[in-house]
């Protein structure tokens, strides 16, 4: 499999970054904010140059593996958890836990993929095939 430029767009709104395997420069990219021409438009540029042209220009996106969802279990129950009781609550994090863990991504709600691409977790499975790293 080769990185495509649908594999990222779910991460552009969050200050995707990517780092230059190379040198190890890292830049952000990020859609809600302006543009500033030293750190983002040259990026996306490259970025979407190297796609559309299909060549490896030696950057990579930097996300996190979907283990990073434990640390994330005080968001996960604010944001779906409304209503569970206390007693409940650590049985129903595992459970959600481990189905954000172990769903493939077409059988995620948009909003479960939304908060994995809020917070960087690699939900394509690109860390393992080569095509992400992490920090």
């Amino acid at each position: 499999m080769k990185l495509e430029f649908n594999h990222l767009t779910p991460y552009l709104p969050f200050d995707l970054k990517i780092k230059w395997v190379d040198s190890g420069n890292i830049y952000g990219i990020n859609f809600d904010s302006e543009i500033d021409y030293t750190n983002n438009l040259y990026p996306l540029l490259t970025l979407l140059f190297s796609m559309t042209r299909g060549k490896d220009l030696g950057w990579k996106p930097i996300l996190k593996p979907k283990t990073f969802l434990h640390e994330l279990q005080d968001e996960i129950y604010i944001r779906w958890g409304g209503g569970i009781s206390k007693e409940a609550k650590g049985y129903w994090l595992k459970g959600f836990t481990d189905k954000l863990m172990y769903t493939a991504y077409p059988a995620l709600n948009f909003d479960e993929i939304e908060f994995m691409a809020e917070h960087h977790i690699d939900i394509f499975d690109l860390i393992n095939q080569g095509l992400a790293v992490t920090e």
